[in-house]
Protein backbone atom coordinates (compact mmCIF):
# COMPACT_ATOMS: atom_id res chain seq x y z
CA UNK A 1 0.00 0.00 0.00
CA UNK A 2 1.52 3.52 -0.66
CA UNK A 3 1.56 6.48 1.16
CA UNK A 4 -0.92 7.95 -0.69
CA UNK A 5 -3.24 5.27 -0.70
CA UNK A 6 -2.87 4.86 3.15
CA UNK A 7 -3.38 8.44 3.15
CA UNK A 8 -6.91 8.17 1.40
CA UNK A 9 -7.43 5.51 3.69
CA UNK A 10 -7.04 7.21 7.04
CA UNK A 11 -9.27 10.15 5.52
CA UNK A 12 -12.39 7.67 4.82
CA UNK A 13 -11.52 5.96 8.32
CA UNK A 14 -11.64 9.72 10.20
CA UNK A 15 -14.26 10.99 8.22
CA UNK A 16 -16.31 11.86 10.82
CA UNK A 17 -14.05 13.37 12.94
CA UNK A 18 -13.57 15.68 9.79
CA UNK A 19 -16.96 16.39 8.68
CA UNK A 20 -17.69 19.03 10.77
CA UNK A 21 -14.25 20.85 9.39
CA UNK A 22 -14.95 19.83 5.80
CA UNK A 23 -18.29 21.90 5.85
CA UNK A 24 -16.80 24.52 7.23
CA UNK A 25 -14.37 24.52 5.10
CA UNK A 26 -16.68 24.12 1.66
CA UNK A 27 -19.16 27.02 3.65
CA UNK A 28 -16.43 29.18 3.29
CA UNK A 29 -15.78 28.42 0.37
CA UNK A 30 -19.01 29.04 -0.97
CA UNK A 31 -19.33 32.43 0.42
CA UNK A 32 -16.05 33.46 -1.08
CA UNK A 33 -16.70 32.56 -4.27
CA UNK A 34 -19.64 34.21 -4.20
CA UNK A 35 -18.20 37.72 -3.00
CA UNK A 36 -15.63 37.05 -5.58
CA UNK A 37 -18.55 36.81 -8.72
CA UNK A 38 -19.84 40.15 -6.98
CA UNK A 39 -16.67 41.46 -7.40
CA UNK A 40 -16.10 40.35 -10.99
CA UNK A 41 -19.93 40.55 -12.05
CA UNK A 42 -20.55 42.39 -15.07
CA UNK A 43 -24.06 43.00 -14.05
CA UNK A 44 -23.79 44.49 -10.84
CA UNK A 45 -22.13 47.28 -13.10
CA UNK A 46 -25.51 48.27 -14.53
CA UNK A 47 -26.31 49.41 -10.87
CA UNK A 48 -24.47 52.44 -11.75
CA UNK A 49 -22.55 54.97 -8.92
CA UNK A 50 -23.93 52.26 -6.57
CA UNK A 51 -21.64 49.64 -7.75
CA UNK A 52 -18.89 51.28 -7.57
CA UNK A 53 -19.19 50.89 -3.31
CA UNK A 54 -20.46 48.04 -3.71
CA UNK A 55 -17.55 46.31 -5.51
CA UNK A 56 -14.96 47.89 -3.61
CA UNK A 57 -17.56 46.18 -0.08
CA UNK A 58 -16.83 43.05 -1.78
CA UNK A 59 -13.23 43.42 -2.23
CA UNK A 60 -12.74 44.13 1.31
CA UNK A 61 -14.90 41.27 2.06
CA UNK A 62 -13.14 38.64 0.25
CA UNK A 63 -9.77 39.85 1.49
CA UNK A 64 -10.99 39.79 5.28
CA UNK A 65 -12.74 36.32 4.46
CA UNK A 66 -9.42 35.08 3.47
CA UNK A 67 -7.52 36.11 5.94
CA UNK A 68 -9.60 34.45 8.72
CA UNK A 69 -10.35 31.43 6.74
CA UNK A 70 -6.92 30.77 6.48
CA UNK A 71 -6.37 31.35 10.36
CA UNK A 72 -9.30 28.76 11.07
CA UNK A 73 -7.61 26.11 8.60
CA UNK A 74 -4.62 26.58 10.14
CA UNK A 75 -6.18 26.20 13.74
CA UNK A 76 -7.96 23.51 13.01
CA UNK A 77 -5.32 21.59 11.53
CA UNK A 78 -2.86 22.14 14.55
CA UNK A 79 -5.87 20.19 16.71
CA UNK A 80 -6.03 17.17 14.40
CA UNK A 81 -2.44 16.84 14.46
CA UNK A 82 -2.35 17.37 18.38
CA UNK A 83 -4.91 14.34 18.36
CA UNK A 84 -3.19 12.13 16.22
CA UNK A 85 0.28 12.70 18.13
CA UNK A 86 -0.18 8.80 19.51
CA UNK A 87 -0.97 7.53 15.85
CA UNK A 88 2.53 9.48 14.62
CA UNK A 89 4.40 7.81 17.69
CA UNK A 90 3.15 4.19 16.66
CA UNK A 91 4.79 4.80 13.26
CA UNK A 92 7.70 6.01 14.69
CA UNK A 93 7.77 3.26 16.80
CA UNK A 94 7.11 0.71 14.08
CA UNK A 95 10.46 2.28 12.02
CA UNK A 96 8.75 4.72 9.80
CA UNK A 97 10.98 7.43 8.88
CA UNK A 98 9.94 11.33 9.82
CA UNK A 99 10.08 11.94 6.19
CA UNK A 100 7.69 9.60 5.16
CA UNK A 101 5.39 10.10 8.01
CA UNK A 102 4.98 13.96 6.97
CA UNK A 103 4.34 13.04 3.36
CA UNK A 104 1.56 10.64 5.04
CA UNK A 105 -0.06 13.79 6.71
CA UNK A 106 0.91 16.11 3.36
CA UNK A 107 -1.68 13.62 1.67
CA UNK A 108 -4.24 13.55 4.01
CA UNK A 109 -4.37 17.04 4.10
CA UNK A 110 -4.15 17.35 0.05
CA UNK A 111 -7.18 14.70 -0.01
CA UNK A 112 -8.81 16.89 2.07
CA UNK A 113 -8.87 20.26 0.83
CA UNK A 114 -9.20 18.65 -2.79
CA UNK A 115 -12.50 17.38 -1.61
CA UNK A 116 -13.17 20.45 -0.15
CA UNK A 117 -11.94 22.77 -2.52
CA UNK A 118 -13.91 20.55 -5.71
CA UNK A 119 -17.58 20.75 -3.67
CA UNK A 120 -17.51 24.19 -2.27
CA UNK A 121 -16.66 25.27 -5.88
CA UNK A 122 -19.32 23.51 -7.43
CA UNK A 123 -21.47 24.62 -4.55
CA UNK A 124 -20.38 27.67 -5.14
CA UNK A 125 -21.47 28.03 -8.95
CA UNK A 126 -25.14 27.16 -8.07
CA UNK A 127 -25.21 28.91 -4.36
CA UNK A 128 -23.67 32.17 -5.75
CA UNK A 129 -26.70 32.46 -8.36
CA UNK A 130 -29.12 32.08 -5.38
CA UNK A 131 -27.14 34.67 -3.16
CA UNK A 132 -27.04 37.12 -5.38
CA UNK A 133 -30.78 36.68 -6.12
CA UNK A 134 -31.05 36.99 -2.21
CA UNK A 135 -28.76 40.30 -2.85
CA UNK A 136 -31.07 41.72 -5.18
CA UNK A 137 -33.82 41.02 -2.97
CA UNK A 138 -32.05 43.11 -0.20
CA UNK A 139 -31.39 45.91 -2.28
CA UNK A 140 -34.74 46.11 -3.24
CA UNK A 141 -33.63 46.40 -7.29
CA UNK A 142 -35.22 44.98 -10.20
CA UNK A 143 -32.46 43.80 -11.76
CA UNK A 144 -32.16 40.61 -13.50
CA UNK A 145 -28.93 39.10 -13.31
CA UNK A 146 -29.51 35.65 -14.17
CA UNK A 147 -27.67 33.02 -14.40
CA UNK A 148 -23.89 34.42 -13.69
CA UNK A 149 -20.76 32.24 -14.01
CA UNK A 150 -17.61 34.25 -13.58
CA UNK A 151 -14.43 33.09 -14.80
CA UNK A 152 -12.26 35.18 -12.99
CA UNK A 153 -14.09 34.24 -9.58
CA UNK A 154 -13.47 30.86 -10.19
CA UNK A 155 -9.77 31.34 -10.97
CA UNK A 156 -9.06 33.41 -7.82
CA UNK A 157 -11.29 30.99 -5.15
CA UNK A 158 -9.05 28.04 -6.63
CA UNK A 159 -6.22 29.87 -6.39
CA UNK A 160 -6.63 31.05 -2.83
CA UNK A 161 -7.63 28.02 -0.97
CA UNK A 162 -5.39 26.24 -3.17
CA UNK A 163 -2.53 28.46 -1.82
CA UNK A 164 -4.15 28.04 2.19
CA UNK A 165 -4.16 24.05 2.04
CA UNK A 166 -0.94 23.88 0.53
CA UNK A 167 0.60 25.85 3.33
CA UNK A 168 -1.54 24.22 5.87
CA UNK A 169 0.02 20.77 4.73
CA UNK A 170 3.42 21.77 4.21
CA UNK A 171 3.16 23.13 7.99
CA UNK A 172 2.29 19.84 9.11
CA UNK A 173 4.51 18.11 7.86
CA UNK A 174 7.40 20.36 9.23
CA UNK A 175 5.85 20.08 12.23
CA UNK A 176 6.68 16.27 12.49
CA UNK A 177 10.24 16.94 12.53
CA UNK A 178 9.82 18.97 15.62
CA UNK A 179 8.17 15.69 17.53
CA UNK A 180 10.19 13.62 20.04
CA UNK A 181 8.96 10.02 20.63
CA UNK A 182 8.70 10.08 24.26
CA UNK A 183 6.36 13.02 23.77
CA UNK A 184 4.47 11.58 21.56
CA UNK A 185 3.24 9.17 23.69
CA UNK A 186 2.70 11.30 26.66
CA UNK A 187 1.42 14.05 25.64
CA UNK A 188 -1.61 14.00 27.57
CA UNK A 189 0.31 12.43 30.82
CA UNK A 190 2.06 16.25 31.42
CA UNK A 191 2.19 17.47 34.76
CA UNK A 192 -0.65 20.73 35.72
CA UNK A 193 -0.39 22.23 38.57
CA UNK A 194 -4.36 22.96 39.94
CA UNK A 195 -5.15 26.17 38.52
CA UNK A 196 -5.77 29.13 41.02
CA UNK A 197 -6.42 32.73 40.67
CA UNK A 198 -6.04 35.78 43.23
CA UNK A 199 -9.27 37.74 44.56
CA UNK A 200 -7.78 41.42 43.17
CA UNK A 201 -6.57 40.03 40.10
CA UNK A 202 -10.12 38.74 39.40
CA UNK A 203 -11.71 42.13 40.70
CA UNK A 204 -9.68 43.99 38.35
CA UNK A 205 -10.73 41.71 35.57
CA UNK A 206 -14.39 42.76 36.36
CA UNK A 207 -13.63 46.80 36.84
CA UNK A 208 -11.69 46.54 33.74
CA UNK A 209 -15.06 45.11 31.83
CA UNK A 210 -16.99 47.60 34.07
CA UNK A 211 -15.08 50.57 32.90
CA UNK A 212 -15.13 50.00 29.09
CA UNK A 213 -18.98 49.52 29.40
CA UNK A 214 -19.04 52.87 31.21
CA UNK A 215 -16.56 54.15 28.71
CA UNK A 216 -18.79 52.96 25.73
CA UNK A 217 -22.05 54.22 27.22
CA UNK A 218 -20.80 58.28 27.57
CA UNK A 219 -22.64 60.41 25.75
CA UNK A 220 -20.49 61.22 22.31
CA UNK A 221 -21.93 65.17 21.56
CA UNK A 222 -21.49 65.76 25.68
CA UNK A 223 -19.00 63.44 27.20
CA UNK A 224 -15.94 65.80 28.32
CA UNK A 225 -13.59 62.51 27.82
CA UNK A 226 -14.92 62.09 24.13
CA UNK A 227 -13.92 65.59 23.57
CA UNK A 228 -10.25 64.99 25.13
CA UNK A 229 -9.54 61.58 23.87
CA UNK A 230 -11.21 61.73 20.40
CA UNK A 231 -10.29 59.24 17.96
CA UNK A 232 -8.64 57.43 21.12
CA UNK A 233 -11.19 56.53 22.54
CA UNK A 234 -12.62 53.83 20.77
CA UNK A 235 -9.38 52.39 20.85
CA UNK A 236 -9.30 52.71 24.40
CA UNK A 237 -12.77 50.70 24.67
CA UNK A 238 -11.96 48.45 22.93
CA UNK A 239 -8.52 47.60 24.28
CA UNK A 240 -10.23 47.42 27.61
CA UNK A 241 -12.44 45.03 26.74
CA UNK A 242 -10.37 42.66 25.37
CA UNK A 243 -7.68 42.85 28.81
CA UNK A 244 -11.29 42.27 30.61
CA UNK A 245 -12.39 39.45 28.55
CA UNK A 246 -8.73 37.87 28.83
CA UNK A 247 -8.95 38.39 33.20
CA UNK A 248 -12.20 36.51 33.40
CA UNK A 249 -11.27 33.76 31.20
CA UNK A 250 -7.77 33.61 33.06
CA UNK A 251 -8.90 34.64 36.55
CA UNK A 252 -12.71 35.70 37.03
CA UNK A 253 -14.04 32.19 35.88
CA UNK A 254 -11.06 30.08 37.77
CA UNK A 255 -11.89 32.09 41.12
CA UNK A 256 -15.73 32.01 40.69
CA UNK A 257 -15.14 28.12 40.15
CA UNK A 258 -12.39 27.44 42.73
CA UNK A 259 -14.86 29.45 45.62
CA UNK A 260 -17.70 26.82 44.33
CA UNK A 261 -15.35 23.59 44.55
CA UNK A 262 -14.77 24.63 48.23
CA UNK A 263 -18.68 24.58 49.01
CA UNK A 264 -18.92 21.17 50.37
CA UNK A 265 -22.70 21.44 50.30
CA UNK A 266 -22.78 21.79 46.58
CA UNK A 267 -19.45 19.88 45.28
CA UNK A 268 -20.32 16.47 47.33
CA UNK A 269 -23.80 16.32 45.51
CA UNK A 270 -23.48 14.25 42.38
CA UNK A 271 -20.54 14.88 40.42
CA UNK A 272 -20.43 18.39 40.88
CA UNK A 273 -16.58 17.78 42.22
CA UNK A 274 -15.83 16.13 38.75
CA UNK A 275 -17.62 18.66 36.97
CA UNK A 276 -15.94 21.64 38.46
CA UNK A 277 -12.28 20.47 38.44
CA UNK A 278 -12.27 19.40 35.07
CA UNK A 279 -13.51 22.79 34.58
CA UNK A 280 -10.93 24.53 35.78
CA UNK A 281 -8.33 22.92 33.51
CA UNK A 282 -10.64 23.26 30.32
CA UNK A 283 -11.18 27.12 30.95
CA UNK A 284 -7.74 28.21 31.75
CA UNK A 285 -6.21 25.45 29.11
CA UNK A 286 -8.26 26.98 26.76
CA UNK A 287 -8.36 30.93 28.29
CA UNK A 288 -6.91 32.35 24.95
CA UNK A 289 -8.73 30.48 22.85
CA UNK A 290 -12.12 31.23 25.09
CA UNK A 291 -10.91 35.08 25.31
CA UNK A 292 -10.49 35.47 21.24
CA UNK A 293 -14.10 33.65 20.79
CA UNK A 294 -16.06 36.30 22.62
CA UNK A 295 -14.02 39.01 20.72
CA UNK A 296 -15.41 37.17 17.78
CA UNK A 297 -19.03 37.18 18.15
CA UNK A 298 -19.03 40.34 20.36
CA UNK A 299 -17.55 41.92 17.05
CA UNK A 300 -19.82 39.72 14.35
CA UNK A 301 -23.16 40.32 16.91
CA UNK A 302 -22.65 44.23 16.58
CA UNK A 303 -21.82 44.49 13.29
CA UNK A 304 -24.42 42.62 12.30
CA UNK A 305 -26.80 43.99 14.63
CA UNK A 306 -26.25 47.44 13.40
CA UNK A 307 -26.75 46.72 9.81
CA UNK A 308 -29.82 44.96 10.60
CA UNK A 309 -31.47 47.68 12.54
CA UNK A 310 -30.20 50.44 9.65
CA UNK A 311 -31.79 48.47 6.78
CA UNK A 312 -34.71 47.67 9.06
CA UNK A 313 -35.44 50.93 9.73
CA UNK A 314 -34.47 52.31 5.96
CA UNK A 315 -37.82 53.37 5.50
CA UNK A 316 -38.23 55.40 8.67
CA UNK A 317 -35.31 56.73 7.96
CA UNK A 318 -35.49 58.27 4.48
CA UNK A 319 -38.91 59.55 5.19
CA UNK A 320 -37.76 61.49 8.57
CA UNK A 321 -35.06 63.33 6.16
CA UNK A 322 -36.95 63.58 2.71
CA UNK A 323 -40.26 65.28 4.59
CA UNK A 324 -41.49 65.36 0.41
CA UNK A 325 -41.71 63.10 -1.67
CA UNK A 326 -40.32 65.55 -4.66
CA UNK A 327 -39.48 68.61 -4.01
CA UNK A 328 -38.25 71.30 -7.24
CA UNK A 329 -37.28 74.71 -7.63
CA UNK A 330 -39.92 76.78 -9.83
CA UNK A 331 -44.04 76.29 -10.62
CA UNK A 332 -45.82 73.10 -10.56
CA UNK A 333 -45.94 70.56 -13.90
CA UNK A 334 -48.21 67.70 -14.69
CA UNK A 335 -47.59 64.25 -15.01
CA UNK A 336 -50.00 61.30 -16.11
CA UNK A 337 -52.77 64.02 -16.61
CA UNK A 338 -51.53 66.56 -14.19
CA UNK A 339 -51.95 64.25 -11.30
CA UNK A 340 -49.51 62.37 -9.21
CA UNK A 341 -49.70 58.92 -7.97
CA UNK A 342 -51.00 58.28 -4.81
CA UNK A 343 -50.99 62.80 -3.87
CA UNK A 344 -51.65 63.80 -0.64
CA UNK A 345 -50.56 67.14 -0.96
CA UNK A 346 -49.27 69.75 -3.41
CA UNK A 347 -48.30 72.98 -2.50
CA UNK A 348 -46.05 75.71 -3.39
CA UNK A 349 -43.54 77.79 -1.22
CA UNK A 350 -42.18 81.10 -1.84
CA UNK A 351 -38.36 82.03 -0.20
CA UNK A 352 -37.36 85.01 -0.88
CA UNK A 353 -36.74 85.36 -4.58
CA UNK A 354 -37.17 82.02 -5.38
CA UNK A 355 -40.36 78.90 -5.61
CA UNK A 356 -40.13 75.29 -4.59
CA UNK A 357 -43.00 73.24 -5.64
CA UNK A 358 -43.33 70.45 -3.13
CA UNK A 359 -45.06 67.15 -3.18
CA UNK A 360 -46.65 64.57 -0.59
CA UNK A 361 -47.64 60.98 -1.74
CA UNK A 362 -48.94 58.67 0.71
CA UNK A 363 -46.10 56.06 -0.50
CA UNK A 364 -42.87 56.55 -2.13
CA UNK A 365 -41.34 53.27 -2.44
CA UNK A 366 -42.72 51.80 -5.53
CA UNK A 367 -42.82 54.97 -7.49
CA UNK A 368 -39.40 55.09 -9.37
CA UNK A 369 -41.05 55.15 -12.67
CA UNK A 370 -42.61 58.35 -11.97
CA UNK A 371 -39.82 59.74 -10.41
CA UNK A 372 -37.95 58.98 -13.90
CA UNK A 373 -40.54 60.27 -16.01
CA UNK A 374 -40.08 63.97 -13.31
CA UNK A 375 -36.12 64.06 -13.44
CA UNK A 376 -36.72 63.78 -17.46
CA UNK A 377 -37.93 66.96 -17.58
CA UNK A 378 -35.21 69.08 -16.36
CA UNK A 379 -36.54 70.50 -12.95
CA UNK A 380 -34.37 72.69 -11.64
CA UNK A 381 -32.70 71.63 -7.61
CA UNK A 382 -34.93 68.66 -8.23
CA UNK A 383 -35.22 65.60 -5.23
CA UNK A 384 -37.19 62.64 -5.27
CA UNK A 385 -37.92 60.18 -2.30
CA UNK A 386 -38.10 57.34 -4.17
CA UNK A 387 -34.74 57.91 -5.42
CA UNK A 388 -33.13 58.45 -2.14
CA UNK A 389 -34.73 55.23 -0.47
CA UNK A 390 -33.74 53.21 -3.66
CA UNK A 391 -29.68 54.65 -3.48
CA UNK A 392 -29.78 53.19 0.63
CA UNK A 393 -31.44 50.05 -0.21
CA UNK A 394 -28.61 49.02 -2.40
CA UNK A 395 -26.11 50.60 0.01
CA UNK A 396 -28.00 48.85 3.08
CA UNK A 397 -28.62 45.55 1.44
CA UNK A 398 -25.33 44.72 -0.25
CA UNK A 399 -23.87 45.84 3.96
CA UNK A 400 -26.44 43.61 5.09
CA UNK A 401 -25.75 40.55 3.02
CA UNK A 402 -22.14 41.22 3.38
CA UNK A 403 -22.80 41.48 7.49
CA UNK A 404 -24.74 38.72 7.52
CA UNK A 405 -22.69 35.59 5.58
CA UNK A 406 -19.01 37.37 7.31
CA UNK A 407 -20.85 37.04 10.44
CA UNK A 408 -21.98 33.36 10.14
CA UNK A 409 -18.65 32.63 8.32
CA UNK A 410 -17.17 33.99 11.43
CA UNK A 411 -20.22 32.32 13.95
CA UNK A 412 -19.79 28.25 12.43
CA UNK A 413 -15.74 28.87 12.46
CA UNK A 414 -15.93 29.75 16.01
CA UNK A 415 -18.33 27.15 17.12
CA UNK A 416 -16.10 24.50 15.23
CA UNK A 417 -12.94 25.68 16.78
CA UNK A 418 -14.95 24.69 20.08
CA UNK A 419 -16.23 21.78 18.67
CA UNK A 420 -12.72 20.78 17.87
CA UNK A 421 -11.17 21.68 21.58
CA UNK A 422 -13.95 19.58 23.01
CA UNK A 423 -13.16 16.46 20.82
CA UNK A 424 -9.83 16.77 21.26
CA UNK A 425 -9.50 16.66 25.12
CA UNK A 426 -12.98 13.56 24.77
CA UNK A 427 -9.98 11.65 23.36
CA UNK A 428 -7.94 12.46 26.67
CA UNK A 429 -11.06 12.13 29.03
CA UNK A 430 -12.04 8.72 27.43
CA UNK A 431 -10.33 6.71 30.42
CA UNK A 432 -11.88 9.08 32.89
CA UNK A 433 -15.29 8.04 31.87
CA UNK A 434 -14.27 4.25 31.76
CA UNK A 435 -13.09 4.37 35.22
CA UNK A 436 -16.33 6.14 36.36
CA UNK A 437 -18.55 3.81 34.29
CA UNK A 438 -16.98 0.60 36.01
CA UNK A 439 -17.68 1.98 39.52
CA UNK A 440 -21.00 2.34 38.68
CA UNK A 441 -21.94 5.70 38.09
CA UNK A 442 -25.05 5.92 36.07
CA UNK A 443 -25.09 6.84 32.24
CA UNK A 444 -27.88 9.97 32.87
CA UNK A 445 -25.08 11.37 35.83
CA UNK A 446 -22.00 10.60 33.26
CA UNK A 447 -24.22 12.63 30.47
CA UNK A 448 -25.51 15.19 33.28
CA UNK A 449 -21.71 16.39 33.53
CA UNK A 450 -20.87 15.76 30.05
CA UNK A 451 -23.26 18.51 29.21
CA UNK A 452 -22.87 21.12 31.98
CA UNK A 453 -18.86 21.51 31.12
CA UNK A 454 -19.63 21.87 27.60
CA UNK A 455 -22.38 24.37 28.22
CA UNK A 456 -20.01 26.50 30.02
CA UNK A 457 -17.44 26.23 27.68
CA UNK A 458 -19.99 27.26 24.77
CA UNK A 459 -21.71 29.73 27.32
CA UNK A 460 -19.12 31.47 28.62
CA UNK A 461 -17.10 32.86 25.65
CA UNK A 462 -20.70 33.47 23.80
CA UNK A 463 -22.70 34.91 26.65
CA UNK A 464 -19.58 37.47 26.93
CA UNK A 465 -19.70 38.35 23.06
CA UNK A 466 -23.49 39.26 23.54
CA UNK A 467 -22.96 41.04 26.81
CA UNK A 468 -20.19 42.83 24.57
CA UNK A 469 -22.17 43.67 21.90
CA UNK A 470 -25.70 44.90 23.53
CA UNK A 471 -23.68 47.25 25.57
CA UNK A 472 -21.87 48.74 21.95
CA UNK A 473 -25.26 48.64 20.34
CA UNK A 474 -27.20 50.12 22.74
CA UNK A 475 -24.07 53.23 22.73
CA UNK A 476 -24.84 53.04 18.84
CA UNK A 477 -28.78 53.25 19.56
CA UNK A 478 -28.14 56.27 21.54
CA UNK A 479 -25.64 58.24 18.88
CA UNK A 480 -28.52 57.60 16.51
CA UNK A 481 -31.65 58.06 18.42
CA UNK A 482 -33.37 54.76 16.94
CA UNK A 483 -34.82 51.89 18.74
CA UNK A 484 -32.84 49.14 17.69
CA UNK A 485 -34.59 46.47 20.18
CA UNK A 486 -36.45 44.23 17.42
CA UNK A 487 -33.70 43.87 15.17
CA UNK A 488 -31.15 43.09 17.38
CA UNK A 489 -33.56 40.55 19.22
CA UNK A 490 -33.76 39.20 15.71
CA UNK A 491 -30.28 39.45 15.20
CA UNK A 492 -29.37 37.70 18.55
CA UNK A 493 -31.91 34.76 17.98
CA UNK A 494 -30.97 33.76 14.93
CA UNK A 495 -26.89 33.33 16.79
CA UNK A 496 -28.31 31.72 19.38
CA UNK A 497 -30.18 29.09 17.47
CA UNK A 498 -26.72 28.36 15.52
CA UNK A 499 -24.61 27.91 18.58
CA UNK A 500 -27.43 25.68 19.91
CA UNK A 501 -26.68 23.82 17.32
CA UNK A 502 -23.18 23.38 17.60
CA UNK A 503 -23.65 22.68 21.26
CA UNK A 504 -26.02 19.94 20.28
CA UNK A 505 -23.63 17.74 17.67
CA UNK A 506 -20.35 18.64 20.29
CA UNK A 507 -22.70 16.53 23.42
CA UNK A 508 -23.77 13.68 21.33
CA UNK A 509 -20.35 13.16 19.73
CA UNK A 510 -18.32 13.80 22.92
CA UNK A 511 -20.98 10.98 24.67
CA UNK A 512 -19.81 8.82 21.63
CA UNK A 513 -16.05 9.32 22.43
CA UNK A 514 -15.93 9.11 25.58
CA UNK A 515 -18.42 5.41 25.62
Amino acid sequence: MTLFELAKKNVVRNLSRYALYVGTTIFSIVIYFTFATLKHSHEISALAETSKKISGLMSTSTFILMLFVALFIAYSNAFFLRGRKREVGLYSLLGVRKKQIGLLLLFENIVIGAVSLVIGIILGIFGANALLQLLMRLMDSDLNIGFAFSASAFIETFLVFLAIFLFTSFQGYRVIYRFKLIDLFHADKSGEGVPTAKGWVALTGILTIGVAYWLALQDLMTSSLWKTLGLAMPLLIIGLSVIGSALLFHSVLIFALTWLKGKEHWSWKRLNLLTTSQLLYRIRGNAKTLTLISIISATAITAGGAIFSVYYYAEENVASYTPYTYAWKGEAVEVNGATFESSVEQKTMTEPSETYHVTLTESFKDQRDQSERLAGLGLESFSSAPDVYAETMAMNGALLFVGTFLGLVFLVATGSVIYFKTMTEAEDDRSKYTILQKIGISDPDVRRTVRQQILVVFLAPFALGILHATVALIAFSNLLSVNFTIPVLVWMGVYTTIYAVYYGITVRRFMTAVR
